[in-house]
């Protein structure tokens, strides 16, 4: 009977030995492609008059393919608009002319930033503007106007 016990102890400590050697190889693999898929990036600026849904995190697209994502997002105190950080892949040239939109996935999906690229010669370099911005749909003021005829 204890013969029984020391071999099913045995078993189990060399299971999970086994099994935290997997964890810790994997675990490294992961790492280590991570590194190797890290991609040059760039920052631009968007003000908007309303973000709502928009979080750090969120996806920054051109047509639906993901090329960045917003940094950071605050209140600029003297126009009280909404102005938001996003990083994009240095190997997206974006005309100075683009646009940028607050999309939704679906009716009533989570948010995103839809970039129109533009027409001019000149590109975005780091730090600077996008200057034509269109804020989210809102399904609530088109109800209201609609209810009130606003």
């Amino acid at each position: 009977m204890i013969k029984s016990i020391k071999i099913n102890n045995l078993l189990e400590v060399t299971i999970g030995a086994v099994i935290l050697a997997f964890a810790i190889f994997f675990s490294s693999v992961l790492l280590d492609s991570e590194e190797k898929t890290s991609v040059e990036t760039y920052h631009v600026y968007a003000e908007f008059g309303n973000i709502n849904g928009v979080v750090k995190g969120t996806d920054v697209k051109i047509s639906g393919i993901k090329i960045g994502h917003v940094v950071a997002k605050v209140l600029d105190v003297e126009t009280y608009r909404a102005k938001t950080q996003i990083q994009i892949e240095n190997k997206i040239k974006l005309p100075i002319d683009s646009i940028i939109k607050i999309k939704n996935s679906g009716l009533l999906g989570e948010k995103y930033l839809e970039i129109v690229p533009g027409i001019e010669d000149k590109i975005l370099e780091e730090g600077q503007e996008i200057n034509f911005t269109q804020d989210a749909f809102s399904i609530e003021d088109m109800v209201g106007k609609f209810l009130f005829k606003e």
